[in-house]
């Protein structure tokens, strides 16, 4: 996918089969990247372009996951 000229990568999670675009001027995305890189430490994750990403993968933007993701990692932020 691009967007006036510029390729937006996507940080992808071979195991759970989702991925999130990566947009490094968005603070917001950049802290929910953080958010789904913690949230799957451990995992195979990988940098690829959009036409890399297989048929099967859900896009965690449009996923209710994503703020189940959110509200785990907050729980255990306020654990510590």
């Amino acid at each position: 996918m691009e967007i006036i000229g510029k390729t937006i990568r996507y940080k992808i999670c071979f195991i759970c089969k989702m991925y999130m675009p990566i947009h490094t001027t968005n603070p917001i995305n950049i802290t929910e990247l953080g958010i789904f890189e913690k949230t799957h430490s451990g995992h195979m994750l990988q940098t690829v372009n959009y036409n890399d990403i297989s048929k099967g993968f859900t896009c965690i933007k449009s996923d209710k996951t994503r703020k189940q993701a959110i509200n785990q990692i907050r729980e255990e932020l306020l654990e510590v």
